[in-house]
């Protein structure tokens, strides 16, 4: 018995493999400087240790417990959860976040949901990340709430985190039934007070999160990580080796 190689169909690659893949907090990271996000995201060069990070994981996961009332199966670790924000130093000093939590509204309100995952497709990227907590004040109504261990802040790139998420619960990414009425709310608990930044999802507000996102990865899949000086620069693992930030910086 003789196989015939030349009679065989040339192999044809799948529809899928030219999909791209990164998290939420990816596309914060994008917003916030492209090619922060090249390099952490995309070449995944060595980030430094960092205190804020660690506390942050720690007091996700203290909530986490709190919320669902067991222990979860998965384990202790940063890519577990949607850490936009505790590489700030604030979010690794002063009072224990959550002791905060626990005298905030939140803490004796029962989540719907609890580290929801949410896997999202836009054009050739693929969007995945866990909600923190989901709360049904009246039926038919959700708020999604994200926590930060750090203090409050006006970061708009942070916005692309809820943005992503109120999408995720308006195309059924969450659960089915979609809620009637969506809010989305940024809880921060760092410096020993509770604030939160909270926002009513219209129908002007999801159409605007829509166009941000369908940008974000839009760019992300053409793969343009031209830098983004900000502020941000002074905390950024890279700045030693990052031109344009160290430039920002100096002046």
């Amino acid at each position: 018995m003789r196989l015939d190689l030349e009679s065989l169909p040339e192999p044809t690659a799948s529809k899928h493999d030219d999909v791209k893949a990164t998290s939420v907090t990816g596309l914060v990271t994008l917003a916030r400087c492209p090619q922060q996000f090249r390099w952490a995201f995309v070449d995944r060069l060595p980030m430094r240790p960092s205190p804020a990070l660690r506390r942050g994981v720690a007091f996700h996961r203290k909530v986490e417990l709190h919320n669902l009332g067991k222990v979860p199966l998965d384990d202790l670790e940063e890519t577990t959860y949607d850490l936009t924000s505790e590489r700030d130093p604030s979010a690794a000093a002063g009072p224990d976040p959550y002791e905060v939590f626990l005298t905030s509204r939140l803490a004796d309100r029962p989540a719907r949901f609890a580290e929801v995952p949410i896997d999202l497709q836009f054009g050739n990227v693929r969007v995945r990340g866990r909600i923190d907590a989901v709360y049904e004040p009246e039926p038919g109504e959700w708020e999604i709430v994200d926590y930060k261990s750090g203090r409050t802040s006006e970061d708009p790139s942070l916005d692309v985190q809820l943005q992503t998420y109120a999408i995720a619960a308006a195309d059924g990414a969450v659960a089915t039934p979609v809620p009637d009425r969506l809010t989305v709310t940024f809880a921060f608990f760092g410096g020993g007070e509770f604030a939160e930044r909270a926002a009513v999802v219209d129908d002007a507000w999801l159409a605007a999160a829509r166009t941000r996102i369908d940008a974000l990865t839009d760019r992300f899949d053409r793969g343009e990580f031209e830098p983004t000086p900000s502020e941000a620069c002074s905390r950024c693992d890279f700045k030693t080796f990052c031109e344009t930030g160290r430039a920002f910086l100096a002046d």
